[in-house]
C-alpha cells in the first residue's frame, strides 16, 4: 500500500485537500447508514487525483475515528490500535489514523493479518491445536496532535449528519 504514501503525503500540510471531505461513499456501517451518500465538499478545478484520493482516505480514518468514539460511549478504554489490512501498508495512513484516533497505532509486520488467521484456522482444522506462535514484531505510530486535524474532524463530523441524512 506504499503506492498510497504517493498520493496522501502531499495533502499532510492542509493545503491540497483543505476543502475537501467524502464520507459514506459506498455507505456506513458506523452508524447503520447502508443507503447513505458521498459528498466532496469544495470540490474546484484545481483539485487534482491527490486531492481527492486524501479526501477519501481522511473521510475513512475520521469514519475509523466515530466508531471509535461509538466504542467509548459503551465503555471500551482502548490503550492502543492495531492497525491491518491493505491500508495499514502506508506509512502516511498509519500517522493519519494515530493523529486522528489520538491514539498510539502498531502495525504488525504482517499487515495482512485476516488471511494469515484464515490460514492458521484451515491449519487446526485440520491438523488440531497447535503451539502458539511467537509475538509479531510491530512498528508504532504516535500521534501527533495538529490544529488541521481537529479542525478536518469538526467539519467531517458536521458533513457526516448531512450526507448522513441523505438529504442531498
Amino acid at each position: 500500500m506504499r503506492w498510497l504514501d504517493a498520493f496522501v503525503v502531499q495533502g499532510l500540510d492542509g493545503v491540497v485537500a483543505k476543502r475537501l471531505d467524502a464520507p459514506y461513499l459506498s455507505g456506513e456501517r458506523t452508524p447503520d447508514r447502508p443507503h447513505a451518500s458521498g459528498v466532496f465538499v469544495g470540490l474546484r478545478s484545481d483539485h487534482d487525483r491527490d486531492a481527492i484520493v486524501r479526501a477519501v482516505v481522511e473521510g475513512v480514518t475520521f469514519g475509523l475515528r466515530y466508531a471509535l468514539e461509538t466504542l467509548r460511549r459503551a465503555g471500551a478504554a482502548p490503550s492502543e490500535i492495531t492497525l491491518v489490512g491493505g491500508g495499514a501498508g502506508s506509512d502516511v495512513w498509519a500517522q493519519l489514523c494515530a493523529d486522528v484516533l489520538e491514539l498510539p497505532v502498531a502495525r504488525p509486520q504482517l499487515v495482512e493479518a485476516a488471511a494469515a488467521g484464515a490460514a492458521r484456522q484451515a491449519q487446526w482444522a485440520i491438523e488440531g491445536p497447535m503451539a502458539a506462535l511467537a509475538q509479531a514484531r510491530t512498528e508504532r505510530f504516535e500521534p501527533q496532535r495538529r490544529a488541521e486535524i481537529a479542525e478536518r474532524g469538526a467539519r467531517w463530523s458536521r458533513l457526516r449528519e448531512v450526507a448522513g441524512a441523505d438529504d442531498l
